[in-house]
């Protein structure tokens, strides 16, 4: 870094942070998707019809294996986005490929936005139904793949013939379309308990582990061997911090001592194997989490992602550093529902609230999860104004 102000881009300013480095500013990262996208015509009018449907009924995330998404057209849109509003842009890119050949995914196109993926595999067949809903901006899954407890022994079947394969290349290639736009993280596979998360209704879950523990932990053992080596090679790769799904681990869904028993053991040797490498690991984790940090900071975890303050989560950014350890890399910090309801001089204050709050910390400054559909692109815009303000003040 310089002795000029701004003189960072935003590639440098967001690896600063995640280095654990001082930046020349606070970088500002809202997380936007497809939902922000539909609600905002310049971004909306110039796709095409077949990139409009595939956006309202394409789900976006794994099941028994990686489902077909046909959504490659997305982010170069939502990286357009985030520079159209003053922001620093970070994307991920996944150098470990994982493999089940095994599994031949049928789809079944519905009526509207349902749409049918029947898994196929030498042990037997699973179904999967997810929906679309215009009015709560999402697509959903309306049936889980694994719908009875029989049907966990074709899960551990097709866990037991998974493979990985390495794709380094990836993350040169990221960062070459890139340029000094912004910087991708390298994606870490899922906890083993929110792999099972995705293919079995929670309510149903949490019954399954209270009346047959052995089975449940067993699949979670199985789960993790596999996951273990796909973490191995992620290690052995390019990249500097990695960021793992924890998707459900709210306290909203699952208790600490379940937490401890059936995460922290395994989230603790993928961190270890990532620190061994020079890597660093965060956590996506939006909501309900406070109680979990202690245990989050005795795994080795390097920082959260999308860190919900009230009311949206429980846990202020202070707090999470007390807890998390005061080295913690956290992403987030921003109310969603200032965002999207906020007057510009509402939005403005609570950004420079957060970064008085929060100087001279590891913060990437972004929104607590995903932008709103609807939110002004104006109260964006104010948001990185004030932080450029808040640097130059300071300085």
């Amino acid at each position: 870094m310089t002795d000029n102000v701004f003189e960072m881009s935003s590639a440098e300013r967001l690896m600063a942070v995640w280095n654990r480095e001082i930046p020349d500013r606070t970088p500002w990262s809202p997380m936007l998707g497809d939902s922000y996208l539909r609600s905002h015509s310049r971004y909306w009018d110039p796709l095409s019809a077949e990139q409009r449907s595939k956006l309202q009924s394409t789900y976006k995330y794994p099941s028994i294996v990686p489902l077909p998404t046909a959504l490659d057209f997305l982010e170069p849109v939502i990286e357009q986005m985030t520079l159209d509003v003053g922001g620093d842009f970070i994307t991920r890119v996944q150098t470990v490929e994982q493999i089940d050949d095994r599994v031949e995914i049928e789809v079944l196109p519905g009526d509207g936005v349902e749409t049918t993926f029947i898994f196929h595999t030498p042990w037997g067949e699973l179904r999967e139904i997810v929906s679309g809903s215009g009015s709560a901006e999402t697509v959903f899954r309306a049936r889980f793949a694994v719908s009875d407890r029989d049907e966990y022994q074709i899960m551990s079947r097709v866990v037991e013939n998974r493979s990985y394969r390495t794709r380094y290349e990836r993350y040169a290639d990221k960062l070459r379309s890139l340029g000094n736009r912004g910087v991708s993280a390298l994606w870490g596979p899922d906890q083993p308990l929110v792999s099972i998360f995705r293919v079995r209704d929670p309510v149903e879950l949490i019954y399954d582990f209270h009346e047959e523990k052995d089975r449940m932990q067993a699949l979670l053992d199985l789960l993790h061997q596999c996951t273990l080596e796909a973490y191995r090679q992620v290690a052995q790769g390019p990249g500097t911090l990695v960021e793992t799904g924890m998707a459900f681990m709210t306290i909203r869904l699952i208790s600490p001592r379940m937490f401890e028993a059936y995460v922290l053991p395994y989230l603790a040797e993928y961190a270890s194997i990532l620190h061994d490498a020079g890597k660093k690991l965060i956590c996506h984790m939006c909501g309900h989490i406070q109680p979990l940090l202690p245990m989050l900071r005795e795994a080795g975890v390097d920082g959260i992602d999308s860190l919900s303050p009230p009311p949206i989560g429980d846990t202020e950014l202070e707090t999470c550093w007390q807890l998390l350890g005061e080295d913690a890399i956290l992403q987030g910090g921003i109310d969603v529902n200032v965002l999207l309801n906020g007057s510009i001089r509402q939005v403005a204050s609570h950004v420079r609230d957060v970064l008085r709050r929060t100087q001279g910390r590891h913060l990437v400054l972004r929104s607590a999860d995903e932008v709103p559909s609807g939110t002004p692109i104006e109260n964006l815009k104010v948001a990185a104004e004030e932080v450029k303000i808040f640097q130059d003040q300071q300085g």
